[in-house]
């Protein structure tokens, strides 16, 4: 196929793979402004974000809680949906702000930035995780948020074949990764930790879109932007992306050549690029290859 774009590469310096560690993002952020504080009722923002080092992002979320002025205490619970959905029509709203307070965790909010810092694991389906702020008077008010805590069906075990990595040290062939596929989305698929405990690389199957070469017939697959758990010394983290997302141009992958695919035999080719704070590392295509 004649590739009709350019890709336009990041610089990078020639570097050397210094060690290859897990690694996390910074979880900073700016703390709301106490901007209700007049509005004589208890209010809570709940900001959301990625596991970090040490967690697994499929099942495991932090959480920090932002409070006005008139809350006193705060309690959270974390529960499927579903469980929550059928105690409030039983038994409705207010009952279910008292269960949070009598059968959920209480925080520790702190004084000066009005907020409280949660670390949530194991979360399976998908989970409400409702914070119940209340006042010294007794009033109380629920804020809540959900997470989907993925469950993961295997569907074979086979060697990845690595193409840019290995030319900074690493090893061109992990044996006996594990494919597995989503059990809530038929289209989501990751390799299980090929590179670091917890840093599973997840790709999406596009059911609209199919190719065909000498392996036979395929689904077209996208590659997010995500941290592989790996470090490029003081670089920091290592990420893989397709080029459409490389690039910002979906058209690279979906019309001019640069798609990666997933054959009905579950062999998977990826077309991918490495990058650190730097820049681009290198792109390429690499497989997986289910063992016989």
């Amino acid at each position: 196929m004649i590739m009709k774009k350019y890709i336009i590469k990041s610089a990078c310096a020639c570097l050397c793979l210094l060690g290859m560690v897990a690694c996390s993002a910074d979880m900073d952020v700016d703390l709301e402004k106490d901007n209700a504080a007049n509005s004589g009722q208890p209010q809570t923002t709940i900001y959301q974000y990625e596991a970090p080092e040490g967690y697994n992002p499929d099942n495991d979320t932090k959480l920090r809680f932002v409070f006005n002025s008139l809350v006193s205490k705060a309690y959270y619970l974390a529960q499927l949906q579903s469980d929550k959905d059928s105690y409030i029509k039983e038994k409705g709203e207010d009952a279910y702000l008292a269960y949070v307070v009598e059968n959920g965790t209480e925080v520790t909010i702190d004084p000066d930035s009005r907020s409280a810092d949660v670390m949530l694991e194991g979360l399976l389906g998908l989970n409400s995780i409702t914070v119940v702020s209340v006042t010294e008077k007794g009033v109380k008010k629920a804020f809540s948020t959900t997470f989907n805590g993925l469950v993961w069906n295997d569907v074979c075990t086979g060697d990845f074949h690595l193409s840019v990595l290995p030319e900074y040290g690493f090893k061109s062939v992990i044996p006996n990764v594990l494919l597995q596929v989503a059990d809530s989305d038929p289209t989501l698929y990751r390799l299980k930790d090929p590179y670091a405990s917890g840093s599973s690389i997840k790709f999406r199957k596009l059911e609209d879109h199919t190719g065909e070469n000498d392996g036979g017939p395929y689904h077209f697959i996208r590659v997010e932007k995500q941290r592989i758990g790996l470090q490029f010394g003081s670089y920091g983290d290592i990420y893989i992306q397709d080029i459409g997302y490389w690039q910002g141009d979906d058209s690279f992958v979906l019309e001019d050549g640069f798609e990666g695919g997933i054959y009905e035999n579950n062999i998977v080719f990826f077309y991918v690029e490495y990058e650190i704070s730097a820049g681009a590392l290198g792109y390429n295509y690499e497989y997986f290859v289910p063992n016989v």
